[in-house]
Formats: structure tokens, C-alpha cells, sequence
């Protein structure tokens, strides 16, 4: 008990003395007993004697050895398993009490503690990475969205550098969004260094209130585009407003829709209006046209009478096509369909406007399938928008023009059935430009010279179709 309370130098020493004294002990007494028995042996006896003390002693100091050698071995190959990761093991404690029991005893604790940690270290790994994987998911669904919109988003800091932009602001401002990300935003807008008048961003970063407003820009073409602009601040964790976000909505489809919506409520008003008139004015010209018609009859060797009732008749004649012309285009076009051939609707159109054709010199190839097939067709509203289409063919060319009138099949391309008929008019006018083919359609607008044109031709074709 007292040995084990000793510490690890003290049983070293304790144990050698031991050693000593048992060897000296036995080996003197074996002496004395030997040399007793046979004194002329004695230096035999003190050979033998002095192996025995080699032998006893290194035999001793070998135990020993072994004894207070051994747990550090064990240690060592227990330290080199943890270096190699394996924590599951411990040493036995056979030392308690002494040095070796405590270094036993703060191993074992330490691998356990490093156990503990490390398993923790896997958990807390495991969980960031799953957070990391849910961070690039998040933000790989953000910019998804980001990219994904429709509308233009831009984020600019304090000093109105773009932060981030989606690709709809390259429709805008024509630059690829890595070519805007870094630079001032007003530079991509107006190729300035100053900012934009009534810019929204500067009031936001100053007021910290979300802001809208409309702006107006000029593309390439000169063409207007209208946008709506909203403005969100993005606060710090002291409230302080550190970037904007600005979101960009073009909506010059819907102003221009607005427009068109209030031109066609106004053109409904005023060819109601002009209907009226139109109405109204008919009966007097139909009594004129009558009177001049009675005097040309009546007083044909009078040539002042004759070239005023001329002038009168003619006159009249292109009141009553401009009467007849609003009345066309402010009733209402209801089809009245039925199963029927365009040829014959089309050739009795083209044998209607056949003198004001030959009076131009105007040729006219009309072309088509020797079998068509029956479609439904309102035949009066067909024969109208024929007329139309000639007749404003014919103003446009000068004299000795060529007018061609086809009318062929269309065929589905994945079977080859007849899905439709064409009817294609032609001519070799002038033609139209740009400015022109956008307004064709439009009611009252004719390029025609003035008293020669209502505008409402094409507009009343475009109702029909």
C-alpha cells in the first residue's frame, strides 16, 4: 500500500533497492552455505557467485524495465490509433495513483473529450453544409426569378453605381447587364455624367420612402416608350437606407392601347355624327342631281346651262359616293354568311369599277383555280371590300397600270388539305412607306389629293375582313 501511493520515480527506486537486497541476500547466504561446505571451491564459488549476481540482477532490472516501460508503449500505440481517427478506445488504469495512472487517466479523458468534439465538429459541419446547399438552392431560385421577370430590376448603392440589373434593362438601355453592373446608372441612361432630372432614387435614399412615377424615352427610331418606375429602399441593420431598388415596367402597349381605345371612341362619335349628316344631306342632292339631270335634258344647245349642269352633276356624284361612303363605315357590319364561290363575287366587282379602270388605261389580269371549293362568305361585304381594294389600287397607279387580282388555296403544309382561299390585289403604284402602312388602316387618313379621298376605303376593308 505504501509503494502504491508512491509516485512512479519513487517505485523505481524502491524497487531497485529491493532488487539489490533480495539478490545480495540469497546469493550471500548460498555463498556461505557453498564455501561451508567445501572451502577449497571458494573461488569457484565466488565465480558462480558473481554470475548469479549478473544473472539475479539483470533479470531484476529487466522486470522493471518491463514494469514502467510497458504502459508508455501502450500509450504510444494508443496515441498513434487516435492520430489515425480511431476514437473508440481507452486505457486500462493498472497504475492508479501514481504518474502513469494520471497520464492513463487524462489520456482517456482527453480522447473522449476529442471524441465528443469531434463528433460535434461533424455535426455542426453536416448542418453548415446543409445550410450552404439551402443558401445556393435560395439563391439559385432568387436569380431564377430575378432573370425570369419581365420587367426590368436594377439595384444601385449611394453613389448610383448599378449593383445588380436583369436582362430586360439591356431592351432599355441596349447594354448587356455585365457591361452595366459598376458603372453610374445615369451614364448607361443618357451617356451624362449627371444625374437624370426627376430621378425617383435620389428622393428614396433621402427620404427612405418607397416612390413611382412614369417616364417617358425616345428609342433608337425616335418612337416613344412609356415606363413605369418604382423605387424601394433597402435599409442596413441601422435603418439607414444603404442601396434602391428599382423596378422598371414598360407599359407603352397599354398607353397606346388607352389611345387607340379613345381615337375609336371618338371615331364611333363621329361616324355616328357623320352618318347623321350624311342622311341628312342625301335627300337635297338627290333633288339637285334631279334638277341638274332636268336642265341637261332640257337645255342641251345652251352651253353655259350645259357646262354648269356638268360641273353641278359631277359634283353631286362625289357627295353622294362620300355620303355613301360614311354610311358604309358607320353601320354596323354584320356578316351574313353563306356557302358560295368568290369568282363570280369577284368578277362582278371588278365589272363594276370597269369603266373607272379603262378610263386610267389600267389592265387588269384576274387569275384563279379552274376548281374552287365552296366557303362561307357574306357575298355583299365581299363584293364592298373587293371594290374598295381596286378602286384604291387604281388611284395609286398612273396611267397604263397593271392590276392583278389572284385567288388560289391554301394549303395545310402537314397534309396537304385545302385549309382556305386567298385573294391577293396588286399593283405597280407607287406603294406605301413606313409612316403610311402604319396608318392605312386608320379612318379618315388617305394620301390622296384633297376633294379625291375620304380615308375610309382601307378602313372600311380592314372592318369587313
Amino acid at each position: 500500500m505504501f509503494v502504491k501511493r508512491r509516485g512512479l520515480k519513487y517505485k523505481f527506486i524502491l524497487g531497485s533497492i529491493a532488487a539489490i537486497v533480495v539478490a545480495t541476500a540469497l546469493t550471500t547466504t548460498l555463498l556461505l552455505i557453498l564455501v561451508d561446505s567445501s572451502p577449497q571451491h571458494i573461488i569457484i564459488y565466488l565465480l558462480f557467485a558473481s554470475v548469479f549476481y549478473v544473472l539475479i540482477g539483470s533479470t531484476l532490472i529487466l522486470f522493471l524495465s518491463k514494469i514502467m516501460v510497458q504502459p508508455v508503449i501502450s500509450l504510444t500505440e494508443k496515441v498513434h490509433e487516435v492520430r489515425n481517427g480511431n476514437f473508440d478506445i481507452s486505457i486500462e488504469n493498472k497504475s492508479s495513483g501514481d504518474e502513469m495512472g494520471e497520464l492513463f487517466e487524462g489520456f482517456n479523458a482527453m480522447v473522449k473529450d476529442l471524441k465528443t468534439s469531434i463528433s460535434d465538429l461533424r455535426a455542426e459541419k453536416e448542418k453548415a453544409e446543409l445550410y450552404s446547399r439551402q443558401l445556393y438552392d435560395s439563391k439559385a431560385k432568387l436569380e431564377a426569378i430575378f432573370n425570369g421577370i419581365s420587367d426590368g430590376i436594377m439595384v444601385i448603392n449611394r453613389d448610383f453605381r448599378i449593383i445588380a440589373v436583369n436582362p430586360f434593362f439591356e431592351k432599355i438601355m441596349g447594354h448587356p447587364p455585365p457591361e452595366l453592373v459598376g458603372h453610374h446608372c445615369y451614364e448607361m441612361c443618357h451617356d451624362g455624367g449627371y444625374l437624370c432630372q426627376g430621378c425617383n432614387a435620389i428622393a428614396t435614399f433621402e427620404s427612405g420612402r418607397y416612390l413611382s412615377s412614369m417616364r417617358t424615352v425616345a428609342d433608337k427610331a425616335g418612337e416613344k416608350r412609356y415606363f413605369d418606375v418604382h423605387n424601394f429602399p433597402l435599409r442596413n441593420e441601422k435603418g439607414e437606407v444603404q442601396q434602391v431598388i428599382e423596378y422598371v415596367k414598360e407599359v407603352t402597349g397599354v398607353i397606346r392601347a388607352r389611345e387607340k381605345l379613345e381615337q375609336s371612341r371618338r371615331l364611333a362619335e363621329l361616324g355616328e355624327l357623320a352618318a347623321k349628316v350624311a342622311h341628312e344631306v342625301r335627300n337635297p342632292l338627290h333633288a339637285i342631281e334631279g334638277a341638274a339631270h332636268y336642265l341637261l335634258n332640257e337645255f342641251q344647245t345652251n352651253n353655259i346651262i350645259t357646262t354648269f349642269g356638268t360641273l353641278i352633276r359631277d359634283q353631286v356624284a362625289r357627295l353622294n359616293k362620300v355620303t355613301s361612303d360614311l354610311l358604309n363605315y358607320a353601320k354596323p357590319m354584320t356578316a351574313d354568311l353563306a356557302p358560295g364561290q368568290v369568282v363570280p363575287i369577284i368578277q362582278r366587282s371588278l365589272d363594276i369599277v370597269k369603266h373607272h379602270l379603262e378610263a386610267k388605261g389600267i389592265n387588269v389580269r384576274f387569275s384563279y383555280p379552274h376548281e374552287l371549293p365552296l366557303i362561307l362568305i357574306d357575298g355583299r361585304q365581299l363584293e364592298q371590300a373587293i371594290i374598295n381594294l381596286v378602286v384604291n389600287a387604281a388611284d395609286a397607279m398612273s396611267y397604263c397600270g397593271q392590276l392583278v387580282v389572284e385567288v388560289k388555296t391554301l394549303e395545310s403544309p402537314s397534309n396537304g388539305i385545302d385549309e382556305g382561299i386567298q385573294i391577293a390585289v396588286a399593283d405597280d403604284g407607287c406603294g406605301m412607306d413606313d409612316q403610311v402602312r402604319k396608318m392605312m388602316f386608320s379612318p379618315f387618313f388617305t394620301t390622296k389629293e384633297k376633294g379625291k379621298g375620304t380615308g375610309l376605303g382601307l378602313s372600311t376593308v380592314y372592318g369587313i375582313v
